[in-house]
């Protein structure tokens, strides 16, 4: 079975990404089909040298840095791919990846882990805090409705689609009115494990800064506090942040997976103050046997168990997470029983699942289901 992986863009490491990877330990001969990649990114993230194919939109200036520029034609770009020898499509959709042209007895399952934010999510406020460059941000509200239809229409394309969380799978019955199935992500079980060491007295917070993240929400709460906070993660508000700081917060910048996993390992918890599709830090480190401090809100509520590991606060607010830290008690929490929980979201489990529904489709006629 010859298979194709379509991915929006290959120019950084996200939660996207990871799934990508993962894909491609499942079907190691796949090829993937992206609009726009940087290679060097490609070489280092990307161990087994996949066969990868760009649009023609990676032949125009900036675009592996500055791919936003072009986003008003990439839905072109992605239909401009031939799948014409391929069995089966599996677009790693976030925006365009599920629009793909195909026909025959080509099959196509949508992996989704968001309608369309900036388009059906408060799309005024994403694109205001967004990197999209000012002569397009002052474009894309006269764009939204036309790409609304086209993106409605790209969601109807695949034969089945297949939500990233029960969180996302709401949003795609409200925004497309399809039905989908649910295989949440998986985590590194093997890599992300328990330590058999004391626990250390700072707390953690790991992403990238970008407003969407939160992190000005962490900062802004253990901030003159004697609570200390590692920060692990750049972006564009890492300076701001660092001058807004108190001596009580450390930033670490970006750290290797090695070093990742020991802060998971010595941290008291993991803070997540952010509201995600699914989110897969916060498994990296219950799978290190470590509880977390997570908003009451999206993937977090199918990924932690109050009370058993880990806590919720209720209000995005710096005062409503402090009051959190203030009622945590480490020893509440078993390590044991925390690395349980997160070995449900194994990669075995997600592959296991995976074929099973490739199966299914492969073997079924009916364009949809």
């Amino acid at each position: 079975m010859k298979i194709a992986l379509v991915h929006e863009h290959l120019v950084k490491r996200g939660g996207a990404e990871k799934v990508l990877k993962d894909f491609l330990k499942i079907w190691p001969k796949a090829d993937v089909f992206t609009i726009v990649k940087d290679k060097k990114f490609v070489k280092e993230y990307f161990k087994t040298n996949p066969k990868i194919y760009n649009s023609y939109l990676q032949k125009l200036p900036f675009a592996k840095k500055k791919y936003n520029w072009y986003l008003p034609f990439e839905p072109r770009a992605i239909e401009s791919f031939n799948f014409k020898n391929y069995d089966l499509i599996i677009s790693n959709s976030h925006s365009f990846a599920k629009g793909v042209n195909f026909k025959g007895k080509t099959r196509h399952i949508c992996y989704c882990h968001t309608p369309t934010r900036w388009i059906w999510l408060e799309s005024e406020s994403h694109v205001k805090r967004s990197n999209f460059p000012f002569f397009l941000k002052s474009v894309i509200p006269f764009l939204v409705e036309k790409l609304k239809t086209w993106d409605f229409q790209a969601a109807h394309k695949p034969n089945l689609i297949i939500a990233n969380s029960h969180n996302v799978k709401k949003r795609i019955k409200k925004y497309y009115n399809r039905k989908s199935k649910v295989i949440w992500p998986a985590v590194d079980t093997k890599f992300f494990i328990p330590a058999n060491k004391q626990r250390k007295d700072f707390f953690l917070y790991v992403s990238r800064l970008e407003p969407h993240k939160k992190p000005d929400l962490a900062i802004q709460a253990f901030s003159g506090t004697d609570y200390k906070l590692k920060v692990v993660g750049v972006g564009s508000m890492f300076e701001g942040l660092k001058k807004e700081a108190g001596k009580n917060i450390e930033f670490l910048g970006e750290v290797s997976n090695q070093e990742l996993r020991e802060l998971y390992q010595s941290t008291q918890a993991l803070i997540f103050p952010q509201e995600e599709d699914f989110g897969l830090v916060p498994l990296e480190a219950q799978a290190c046997g470590t509880p977390v401090i997570a908003y009451k809100k999206g993937g977090a509520l199918e990924t932690i168990k109050q009370g058993q590991t880990g806590i919720f606060f209720e209000k995005p607010t710096p005062e409503s997470l402090l009051n959190a830290v203030e009622n945590f008690v480490p020893q509440r929490f078993s390590k044991i029983l925390i690395r349980k929980h997160a070995e449900k979201f194994s990669f075995e489990n997600f592959q296991n699942s995976w074929q099973k529904i490739v199966k299914q489709v492969m073997s079924k006629r009916k364009k949809k289901w």
